[in-house]
């Protein structure tokens, strides 16, 4: 009774520990090394408008705030109110949309295309023509879009500049194209008072060709610049959005803002997924890190894709002005009261500092959007893993409450190997099998044993029973003398979990494998000729019109957005398992019914936890589970050939072959010692064969003494 209670309490508590493994994997993205916690919240500088606010009817002009009245260009005494207007050049193009790089699928050319429009000269779209969408329609993949519920949010466009103390509307206005290659646009506005531009303000993006060694057509310049056109020092900042939360391409915590922090020689990263965004905390300030730390860039990614903002060197005045000149990054969170965390969106809102321009100098900030895959291909180029990118470390997610059950070198480990088995089989559903293969191989020894240990404790029932019928009245007195009977005998009800608890680790980081490895997005199991068409996400067999969610199983589950088969086939081989597996003599009723219980626990625990998984992780366990049966049973049988042999009279031992025998010979002639001795094989058997009785007997009168003494 008391170790079937045992065995429900193990198994149940590695129940708990799986569901903490594989909900702390969605935690995962939280916490990056170096993270302590939220920062705390700080408040942009009280002239940002704040974006979440409409924006008024569109202008083709912008006045002055009332933030502020300070002599200089916005309000000097005198003169006529200074105004923010779109520029007026010679060859300037008022409402002009523009597209640079290439939209067509594959293009050798380019690897983007960027779509800007003249509201706040911000970026309409990017499309990233090597990939297909998350969706299932196979479409191109483009992002950074307005997000639906905030058409008026353009990710990358300006929102305010305040020159002196005043604060001016740039998000309303229509900039105007100054000048356009096919790889580069420069819209511009101009600050103007009494009919004459005082403050000339530009801003320029420009792409790369594909064929780029460093950046391989994934960077993006945006560069800021301000020419003062007086003779009198003016301060200016600006406020611009930044980029857009990816499209979600999963169910669970895919999503977040993002931080590279320089610590010494090198980056740390600090992240907030979406679901961190609260009704009542829509705002994150990642200007600081929990330890404050500027950061060195900032962005919105996903398990695949981002959107990054790395500021290089400013130059005023013809004068290096380094490189810290962000004043604050907050994320917005968007449509937080939507049900489905898959409807959240999100966003960033960058300033400036306050920037001290010299009558007649001009001031640029350049910066490097990076527009690109989350791609081992592309982010382990040098030139984005050494300073100050390091976007590398993007790559895995190795931290947060699984941090101790998994390590960053065992996901790496695995992508290698799997990357290995691919090059073999060219299908990485066979090289997840392959994986499978290997791990139950290196684990053989421990489930022989784990066998072993379970066939035992199924024929220890008559000693339970003198057991139990000794200390029938000291319950006590009869865990003790059970726990120290299993001791001798080597015994515990743990050891038949213990390859699965051993496996969890590799779960977990074969989980982070399938979330971060670009290869693996969208890759079919079979070559396609499956229902499997991405080990990435849910073997969904057919999608819901909108996702749904059980009530009391949400918090395991998740969102559902359709029906899966692998789920239903795991917990199958998981029942099978529960079928073929030894267990302990039953000695009453009720611990009967608690191991027919057990039959049905498990593999709805594990259809429960694993059903929105991705079917990659689902094909291993399902597939290692389903090896295992085969393992166990072929083990069980060697085990039961063995004792009948024993109950037979034979006894087959292994011995070491001779060098004859490993030569292709046989020894044909017995070897004597000349005592009398036979050192031939037969004669080894045989010795054997009598130490092996003289241990029977010395084993049997040593049971029949303690029985004596008990």
């Amino acid at each position: 009774m008391m170790e079937n209670r045992r065995l429900i309490l193990y198994v149940l508590l590695g129940f708990a520990l799986i569901l903490l493994y594989m909900q702390g994997v969605a935690w995962m993205d939280r916490h990056h090394p170096g993270a302590l916690g939220t920062p705390p919240a700080t408040k942009p500088a009280e002239t940002v408008a704040d974006a979440n606010t409409p924006a008024s009817a569109p202008s083709s002009q912008a006045s002055a705030g009332t933030q502020g009245s300070a002599p200089g260009i916005g309000a000097a005494a005198g003169t006529g109110q200074a105004r923010v207007v779109a520029a007026a050049t010679q060859n300037a193009q008022p409402n002009q949309d523009v597209s640079l790089g290439s939209a067509n699928r594959k293009d050798s050319e380019f690897s983007l295309n960027l779509t800007l429009d003249p509201k706040g000269a911000g970026v309409r779209s990017v499309v990233l023509n090597q990939f297909n969408s998350a969706a299932h329609n196979g479409d191109i993949y483009v992002y950074q879009q307005p997000p639906r519920v905030r058409a008026e949010i353009i990710p990358f466009a300006s929102r305010t500049i305040t020159v002196d103390k005043t604060t001016f509307e740039l998000g309303n206005l229509d900039w105007a194209v100054v000048s356009r290659t096919p790889t580069q646009a420069v819209y511009g506005t101009d600050l103007v008072r009494d009919g004459k531009p005082v403050l000339e303000i530009r801003k320029t993006y420009t792409i790369r060709p594909a064929g780029d060694k460093e950046t391989q057509g994934y960077e993006v310049g945006l560069e800021y610049s301000f020419s003062n056109l007086t003779d009198q020092p003016v301060t200016v900042q600006t406020d611009f959005n930044g980029p857009v939360l990816p499209p979600p391409e999963s169910n669970r915590t895919d999503r977040q803002v993002v931080g590279g922090y320089l610590d010494g020689n090198s980056v740390v990263l600090e992240s907030h997924p979406v679901e961190e965004f609260k009704p009542e905390k829509l705002d994150i300030d990642i200007s600081h890190d929990s330890k404050q730390r500027i950061p060195r860039w900032v962005g919105a990614v996903s398990n695949y894709f981002g959107a990054i903002i790395l500021p290089e060197k400013m130059v005023n005045g013809g004068k290096d002005g380094g490189v810290d000149y962000l004043n604050s990054v907050v994320a917005h969170g968007l449509n937080l009261e939507a049900e489905h965390v898959t409807d959240h969106d999100g966003y960033l809102a960058v300033q400036t500092k306050e920037i001290k321009l010299e009558p007649l100098q001009k001031a640029t900030l350049p910066m490097s959007v990076f527009f690109g895959p989350k791609w081992r291909d592309v982010l382990q180029n040098p030139h984005y893993t050494s300073l100050p990118r390091e976007y590398n470390i993007l790559l895995v997610i190795s931290s947060g409450p699984c941090a101790f059950c998994t390590f960053a070198w065992l996901v790496e480990s695995l992508i290698w190997l799997l990357g290995k088995m691919h090059f073999v089989f060219r299908d990485w559903g066979l090289a997840i099998i392959g994986l499978v293969a290997i791990v139950r191989a290196l684990l053989h020894p421990i489930t022989k044993q784990s066998q072993i240990s379970m066939s035992k404790m199924s024929k220890m029932g008559p000693e339970m029973k003198r057991l139990q019928d000794k200390y029938k009245d000291d319950k006590e007195a009869l865990n003790k003398a059970m726990v120290q009977f299993h001791k001798e005998q080597g015994l515990g009800p743990y050891l038949g979990c213990l390859p699965m608890f051993l496996q969890m680790p590799i779960w977990i980081a074969l989980y982070g494998v399938l979330q971060t490895t670009f290869q693996l997005r969208q890759a079919p199991f079979l070559y396609g000729f499956t229902w499997i068409k991405d080990l990435s996400q849910p073997d969904y067999l057919f999608h819901f019109s909108s996702p749904i969610r059980i009530p009391i199983l949400g918090a395991m589950m998740g969102d559902i957005h359709g029906i899966s088969l692998l789920p239903f086939l795991l917990a199958l081989t998981m029942f099978m398992q529960q079928q073929f597996m030894p267990k302990p003599v039953a000695a009453t009723p009720e611990q009967l019914q608690q191991q027919k219980m057990m039959q049905w626990i498990s593999p709805i625990m594990f259809l429960l936890i694993f059903y929105t998984y991705p079917s990659g992780l689902n094909l291993y366990i399902a597939t290692s589970t389903a090896v295992g049966i085969i393992e166990s049973k072929i083990v069980r049988d060697h085990i039961k050939a063995r004792e009948e042999a024993e109950k037979a009279g034979r006894v087959f031992v292994s011995t070491k072959p001779s060098r004859a025998n490993r030569m292709g010979r046989t020894e044909s002639n017995p070897v004597n010692n000349g005592d009398g001795s036979d050192n031939s094989m037969i004669g080894r058997i045989m010795k054997a064969w009598s130490r092996l009785l003289e241990q029977a007997e010395q084993a049997k009168k040593e049971n029949e003494r303690r029985k004596k003494d008990e």
